[in-house]
């Protein structure tokens, strides 16, 4: 009977004890199917590839860089004594007209030769000019000319193309950008047109005062120090100076100013000669041998005017006579 209770009391026991074990708490599918996403994404996907630049602007994890709008020429080769159809390769020393400009040029070309050698620090060339010009008098062409005879890339853009973003953000990150394009290739030209689209700087009071104030401080640190744009070649291109903060003028910025002139009659035809190239010597054989034709008719043709004119003289004096005579008989008829 003792045996019987005993046996009883552990089976409850054990009951009792299997009855008070916690349950495991279930795991739903969607927390499984999120960690076990979460260890594709760390291990760069399921198949074991990382996820490309279009998968992460998708998902949002990365914004996609715009560009800055900058325009990259490379040089044309110095192999290339001529150009198309003749010309001469567009070069500093293929230029009229430039004066000033042109001894600044030919003055770069020989401190980068020395900087490339290791005899001449950047801080000590010359390297950021203010080319200020009427419309039409070759500023582009300057920058051109000048990427042939330093055998550098040229980075072209404007301060309109910086503006076309709109937003302040948008207009500076675009600055920065084609900055640092300009380093990352350095040595390089970096051609700015337009840059009297920067503005001054107005007071706080002027509507919009804090956007322009931004956009030329901006211009301000990136044109400031040699450190910053060591081996980029900055030129900036205007037709209006005067509209240009003062301090972007100022040393250690765009410190060098030369003006390009308005070419006289000497400086057009060397210009004509230029663009014309082999085809200059046809054009004057061609003038020269239709002047000649041109001057013989003139000859030949001299008697029979000079008749024409006596018969003229002949006849004029009779014309008011006849004139007079028939108005008479007119009026007589009527009468």
């Amino acid at each position: 009977m003792f045996t019987q209770r005993c046996e009883k009391g552990r089976c409850g026991s054990r009951q009792s004890g299997d009855d008070e074990k916690p349950a495991k708490s279930p795991v739903s599918r969607k927390t499984v199917s999120q960690s076990q996403s979460q260890k594709d994404k760390d291990s760069g996907g399921s198949d074991g590839k990382k996820p490309s630049d279009s998968d992460d602007t998708s998902s949002g994890w990365r914004k996609k860089p715009k560009p800055s709008g900058a325009e990259i020429i490379q040089p044309q080769p110095p192999s290339s004594a001529s150009g198309g159809g003749g010309k001469p390769s567009l070069t500093v020393e293929t230029l009229s007209g430039y004066g000033k400009a042109r001894d600044w040029a030919l003055d770069l070309k020989a401190d980068l030769a020395d900087y490339n050698a290791g005899t001449l620090n950047w801080s000590d060339m010359s390297t950021k000019l203010l080319l200020f010009g009427r419309p039409g008098t070759g500023k582009t062409t300057f920058a051109r000319a000048l990427c042939n005879n330093l055998q550098i890339p040229l980075v072209v853009t404007s301060v309109s193309t910086w503006l076309q973003g709109g937003h302040l953000n948008d207009v500076v990150d675009k600055m920065v950008k084609t900055f640092a394009e300009a380093r990352a290739i350095a040595p390089c030209i970096l051609f700015i047109d337009e840059i009297d689209g920067i503005g001054k700087r107005q007071p706080a009071e002027r509507e919009y005062a804090d956007y322009w104030n931004t956009i030329v401080n901006k211009c301000l640190e990136l044109l400031d120090g040699a450190v910053k744009s060591e081996g980029v070649i900055v030129i900036g291109a205007t037709n209006r100076p005067d509209d240009i903060d003062k301090a972007i003028k100022r040393s250690g910025r765009l410190e060098t100013h030369i003006e390009i002139p308005k070419p006289d009659v000497p400086t057009l035809a060397e210009i004509l000669a230029h663009h014309l190239g082999s085809d200059l010597a046809t054009l004057v054989a061609d003038t020269r041998r239709n002047g000649t034709g041109v001057a013989e008719q003139t000859d030949d043709d001299a008697p029979t005017a000079a008749a024409d004119g006596e018969r003229q003289d002949e006849w004029s004096p009779n014309l008011p006579a006849e004139r007079d005579g028939e108005q008479t008989e007119r009026k007589g008829g009527r009468s």
